[in-house]
């Protein structure tokens, strides 16, 4: 725990919470703009996302999956692989602590933030478009029960789904030794995932089966870097 304390005091958290708050003013711009779509200006592509809480939700949890993937991608980045990779390896193999711990405090964070802040965010910007299309006269259908049981379900398997990309987009920037290998990785990571998820394809079901196949690809990759990290030597 103190390990995971003395990581949170070392990030400056200003420009992520700024960027978390952005993306989520983002996703309920893009859960008003089919709220409040007018009919005529919808198209037969569209026609899916205009009557459905349910469908509406999905979209905007692919919005949020592929952008919170891209914040957690540059945070691991920043977390993990400037701290390897760069000069200040000397400092922190200099920490009398495990390597294996000090990378898992690291992991750690970075997932937390990105997990976390995708779920509050996807959460927020479809209930917050729920509030205001009662108010304004949105979309005709009640939000129901069911409907706030499938928002949890989306909101949780994009957040597994974008902290744990994030980190296996952390392994190619090790590879390449590369920050920008990293943000590159995200993107071609997260792009046919929400691609075949948004086209209605299998609905939540779909983003339950990338869930579980990128967290088992996590472990993989997590314990790689582990090794590859008490394995380093100092130069």
């Amino acid at each position: 725990m103190k390990l995971l304390q003395l990581e949170l005091k070392k990030i400056n958290w200003k420009p992520y919470l700024g960027a978390a708050c952005a993306l989520l003013a983002f996703g309920l711009f893009i859960a008003l703009l089919f709220c409040f779509l007018p009919e005529s200006e919808r198209g037969v592509d569209d026609a899916q996302f205009s009557g459905s809480w349910a469908a509406l939700t999905l979209l905007v949890s692919c919005v949020s999956m592929f952008s919170y993937t891209i914040l957690g991608a540059v945070l691991g980045s920043k977390v993990i692989l400037d701290g390897y990779l760069g000069k200040k390896v000397l400092l922190l193999f200099s920490y009398p602590v495990g390597r294996r711990r000090m990378f898992a405090s690291k992991a750690a964070v970075s997932f937390l933030f990105t997990a976390g802040s995708a779920f509050v965010s996807n959460t927020l910007s479809v209930l917050a478009a729920v509030f205001i299309s009662r108010l304004g006269g949105g979309f005709p259908g009640e939000f129901l029960a069911s409907d706030g049981s499938h928002l949890l379900i989306c909101s949780l398997c994009i957040s597994l789904l974008a902290a744990c990309t994030s980190l296996i987009a952390v392994w190619f920037g090790f590879w390449k030794k590369s920050a920008t290998t990293v943000i590159i990785s995200a993107l071609i990571l997260t792009a046919p995932m929400t691609n075949f998820a948004s086209a209605g394809m299998y609905g939540w079901v779909s983003l339950a089966g990338f869930a579980f196949i990128m967290g088992i690809l996590y472990f993989i990759v997590y314990r790689s870097l582990s090794n590859k990290v008490s394995l380093m030597e100092v130069l």
